[in-house]
């Protein structure tokens, strides 16, 4: 924790807004991990009010996914079932089947905790489709590897269009990862 939040304060001090949403994206997790289920909503408000403001759709889809997930946790089902479903929405309209599928997955857990059997069954069905729809595209793409590549491919030529244009990373190219 200590990392990211170092992170998000170098982030604030530059003004890069997006790292600060996205510092506190992780944030959020470890605290919800620790199970401090207060300050892992608070930092996940922020960080959505940051990607709403940055028009960051994913961002908005992973916060919201995140609040779900909170309001899960401490048993706040109404509040859960809305927060997966704008979720879903914006993780559909983005294209990402995975994360669609895992916020299926919750309402099917949502729906289950509710004594919903029915919705339950027919949500974490249709869970199931969706992941696996999900790993046949990572299949014809050739797998976790191929992936893989085609995340470093694309990094290297972010990273070099950022840097011809005056940006500089926080992390050498040997130390960061290819998302």
């Amino acid at each position: 924790a200590e990392d990211w939040e170092e992170a998000y304060r170098l982030f604030r001090e530059s003004g890069d807004r997006w790292g600060q949403a996205v510092s506190l994206d992780a944030l959020s997790f470890i605290a919800r991990t620790d199970g401090d289920y207060p300050k892992a909503a608070k930092i996940s408000k922020e960080a959505l009010h940051l990607f709403k403001e940055l028009g960051d759709k994913a961002g908005i889809a992973i916060s919201l996914f995140r609040l779900g997930t909170v309001a899960y946790r401490r048993e706040e089902y109404l509040q859960a079932v809305s927060l997966f479903e704008q979720s879903r929405s914006l993780q559909r309209e983005l294209g990402y089947p995975w994360s669609s599928a895992n916020s299926l997955r919750m309402l099917g857990l949502v729906a289950c905790y509710q004594g919903n059997y029915e919705r339950a069954d027919g949500l974490i069905n249709e869970a199931l489709v969706a992941f696996r729809q999900a790993l046949r595209e990572l299949h014809a793409e050739g797998g976790v590897v191929a992936r893989n590549a085609r995340y470093a491919r694309n990094t290297q030529v972010l990273l070099k269009g950022m840097r011809a244009l005056g940006f500089t990373t926080l992390l050498n190219d040997n130390e960061a990862g290819p998302i």
